[in-house]
């Protein structure tokens, strides 16, 4: 991956549940053993919406029709696991990416295109860097308060394909709940945290 489910989904998924916290995970098709935590998930009351089937930003973004082709694979691994069609979903790199531009204006057209189809996409406010430079559990943690500081709404980035970011969690949702924060699963009314379109 860079993107679950994988080998650390379930552990995420016991802490959410034992903090009533819900949570929402933007799925690939990178690990077929983890598919299944899809559908927990989602019973257990999370949002699912579409990551990207391959997350290989240079066949995704070739084309519209490479996209939509990789965005239908996983849409459909949503709809086994769950039962449901979903309309959340988050770009590959975000729609700001610039890894896109050696196909010139293609994320202009992609925003537009899938909100015409009725899908709403969401970036993120506040970044753990566990995709980054960061691999500790107290870096992460650390880069949470402090994206979150002075926001209304926070929309947090972490990858639960990391074992370093999901061990700092339960630390993170201890640590809201003691400073006022609430905790929901985003839906097609929830801020979006859209980022400028960089291409």
């Amino acid at each position: 991956e860079i993107f679950g489910p994988g080998p650390y989904t379930g552990q995420l998924l016991d802490v959410l549940k034992e903090y009533g916290v819900k949570a929402t995970f933007f799925v690939t098709c990178r690990y077929p053993d983890y598919f299944d935590m899809v559908g927990r998930a989602y019973r257990e009351g999370h949002a699912v919406g579409v990551h990207s089937a391959s997350h290989n930003y240079y066949e995704i973004y070739a084309s519209e029709e490479a996209f939509y082709e990789d965005f239908r694979r996983c849409e459909e691994l949503v709809y086994e696991q769950t039962g449901q069609h979903t309309t959340l979903f988050r770009f590959p790199g975000g729609s700001s990416n610039t890894v896109s531009s050696f196909n010139e204006g293609i994320m202009t057209r992609l925003t537009a295109s899938m909100n015409a189809m009725g899908y709403q996409y969401f970036d993120w406010n506040v970044d753990s860097d566990d995709a980054g430079h960061t691999n500790e559990t107290d870096e992460v943690l650390q880069n949470i308060k402090n994206g979150c500081w002075g926001k209304k709404t926070s929309v947090v980035l972490q990858h639960d394909i990391k074992d370093y970011s999901v061990a700092a969690v339960e630390r993170g949702i201890l640590w809201g709940l003691s400073n006022g924060y609430e905790f929901s699963a985003l839906s097609m009314t929830s801020p979006t945290a859209q980022h400028p379109i960089a291409n």
